[in-house]
């Protein structure tokens, strides 16, 4: 399985996630009511105690005359293990090249408590892990939120996470949440980028500038999403516009006409594309519908109608809620955590794309 890791002992099915206060929209985990520190939401999220480490691959070569195996030991090659969270039973749950060095949940949740710091107004929200283990998050909430205009407000989060075989560095990711519909933005703000990396060593909690650096790049983040959101607010746009604008985001595919010729029958022109006609047909439908609050998920553009603000939002909830194989559970899962690639590349063409039209320099408003 692909997406949240779960797993039924004894009939019930375990899951490793936890939330404060709101469940899950797969329905699964640990929802809690009151706040957690980082050690309680990792037993709550059952990903404690994982104890991951390396062993050494060993190939098997048959039994030597004694009846002993004969082993040897693969130079380059290491299993990465872990205590199952829900057997406890040691499992080897991925491969690594060379010197690896695991940093164990523990440690990235203390980068989050280094980052939340004292003197921040800022809660543990959500731990999770995905990919059977191989990624595992921790969602941080700030109380304060950036405004947009009047009354449109965006929730602000940071993620950490990291991969435990080598396929996601430590990574702090700034995750803003449009409140009115809850889709995510992950673009890049003028070549300002919403994350920060760091290298997968076991001294990282010990660098509280790494936890420094991650705290300063997401308040400068909030600031410059509220300095272009409230630029695109001013800027109004009808529907003509905005059925321009997507029609150009989004042009439609050109029929690829084929003829078929029969030994029994007149030639016939057959389109071979119609697939991609009727995907970009619906992707428009919705796209529309978005912009005129005609989906089930109701009005969501408030003070931003009839606004760029409106227009890029109408396009990255379309893909956020609306895209292609979105069940509204793992993948919802993935795409609130931050880790659609795809979907995030989409909304950084969109958002350029708008800016471009509205003639907002985000360059600009970072500088200023």
């Amino acid at each position: 399985m692909h997406g949240l890791e779960v797993q039924m002992v004894d009939g019930v099915k375990f899951a490793t996630f936890a939330s404060y206060r709101k469940p899950g929209w797969h329905g699964l985990g640990t929802v809690f009511e009151e706040p957690k520190t980082s050690e309680e939401i990792l037993v709550a999220a059952n990903m404690n105690d994982w104890d991951v480490h390396v062993k050494q691959v060993q190939l098997y070569l048959g039994e030597q005359d004694d009846g002993s195996a004969q082993v040897y030991d693969m130079p380059n090659d290491f299993a990465v293990c872990r205590n199952n969270p829900f057997t406890g039973q040691i499992e080897p749950f991925g491969m690594v090249k060379g010197r690896y060095t695991p940093v164990q949940n523990e440690e990235i949740f203390e980068l989050g408590d280094a980052i939340i710091g004292d003197g921040e107004e800022a809660g543990l929200e959500t731990a999770g892990s995905i990919h059977k283990g191989k990624v595992v998050f921790g969602v941080i909430k700030f109380q304060k939120q950036t405004l947009i205009g009047q009354t449109d407000t965006i929730d602000q989060y940071l993620m950490v996470t990291q991969g435990h075989v080598g396929n996601l560095p430590v990574i702090a990711q700034v995750t803003p949440v449009r409140t009115e519909c809850a889709n995510t933005w992950q673009m890049a703000m003028g070549n300002y980028s919403s994350r920060v990396s760091f290298r997968h060593t076991a001294s990282i909690t010990q660098n509280l500038e790494l936890a420094k650096d991650a705290l300063g790049r997401a308040h400068k983040y909030f600031e410059i999403i509220g300095k272009v959101g409230n630029a695109l607010i001013d800027i109004p746009v009808d529907g003509k516009t905005y059925h321009k604008w997507i029609d150009e985001l989004y042009p439609q595919p050109e029929e690829d006409l084929v003829m078929i010729v029969r030994p029994d029958g007149e030639p016939e022109e057959k389109v071979i594309n119609q697939r991609s006609i009727t995907l970009w047909e619906n992707r428009r439908d919705t796209l529309v519908d978005v912009w005129n609050e005609k989906t089930d998920r109701g009005e969501t553009l408030g003070e931003a109608r009839n606004t760029a603000w409106g227009a890029i939002n109408a396009i990255t909830e379309t893909i956020d809620w609306h895209g292609r194989n979105n069940d509204g559970s793992q993948t919802g899962l993935l795409r609130a955590a931050g880790f659609n690639d795809t979907a995030n590349d989409k909304k950084q063409e969109a958002l350029d794309f708008v800016t471009e039209k509205a003639d907002i320099k985000i360059e600009e408003l970072v500088l200023a």
